[in-house]
């Protein structure tokens, strides 16, 4: 009698721990859709379809974009040319000096190359492209980069000498984690 007791108590006990936690599952995931529709709406209101989001009166116009990385092609290591003076910077890490990494986006070492660029870095994160994509733009702009919208997914970035072509891709390429968000920036020729 005791034993069948026991058994009793240690299944309630079980069963509440396990609606809790898929209470608590449901509850975050629902908060997370809530946060993520927020900052989509106003990802897409901050981001005017063809207009600058920053102006410079002796800003050239906007860098052509490339075709995209999603093709399979064998990776090779990227080389680091250096830089001519009066050239702006020649690698995306010195482009890039000072960046404060937004939400938890981490290097992808497995990106295949992109035609036309003298370097390229992609970045992967697990968050949705409306939280990380805007604030991957407001980083750029904290270190002072003028961003030109070039499509739903590409922005041309500009600091003196330095430009950047950035590449958000909502489907990752086929070297990326499954349901992970990649962002390209690349040093164009």
């Amino acid at each position: 009698m005791i034993l069948v007791l026991t058994y009793v108590v240690a299944a309630l006990i079980l069963g509440g721990y396990i609606a809790w936690f898929v209470y608590r599952y449901r509850r975050d995931q629902r908060a997370k859709a809530v946060e993520s529709d927020r900052a989509e709406r106003q990802f897409r209101s901050a981001m005017p379809s063809a207009e600058p989001r920053t102006t410079a009166p002796d800003e050239r116009p906007p860098l052509p974009t490339m075709p995209s990385a999603s093709r399979a092609v064998p990776t090779t290591p990227a080389v680091e040319p250096s830089a001519p003076s009066g050239v702006g910077a020649r690698t995306v890490a010195a482009a890039l000096s000072g960046i404060s990494m937004p939400h938890d986006l981490v290097p992808l070492t497995t990106i295949a190359p992109r035609p036309g660029v003298v370097d390229q870095v992609a970045f992967v994160s697990r968050s949705s492209v409306s939280v990380i994509g805007p604030l991957f733009a407001d980083e750029l702009e904290r270190l002072g980069f003028a961003l030109t919208p070039l499509d739903e997914h590409t922005l041309a970035a500009k600091r003196g000498d330095d430009n950047l072509m950035v590449y958000i891709h909502a489907e990752p390429p086929p070297s990326a984690p499954e349901g992970s968000v990649v962002i390209e920036v690349c040093v164009p020729y």
